[in-house]
């Protein structure tokens, strides 16, 4: 069994509208590879997250990349 899930940093992983913070990266990456073969109550209940929260499947402004207004990098100073 594989549960996905996304590493969203060193110490975050997203399971469907679910985020989970750990104290250490070790710790998350113990988390995501009991993700492999296990289900995701049981990973929880084994490498219990530091919080957990809910993450709405479209949360404004994922996915939107900041950058320079149009042209400023286009003009000559």
């Amino acid at each position: 069994m594989n549960t996905d899930s996304t590493r969203i940093s060193d110490t975050q992983v997203r399971i469907a509208n679910k985020q989970y913070s750990f104290r250490s990266r070790d710790e998350a990456d113990r988390f995501v590879q009991c993700l492999e073969n296990k289900e995701a109550s049981h990973c929880i209940a084994e490498c219990p997250p530091d919080t957990t929260s809910d993450v709405s499947p479209n949360q404004p402004g994922e996915g939107i990349t900041i950058g320079p207004p149009p042209g400023v990098l286009d003009s000559e100073e």
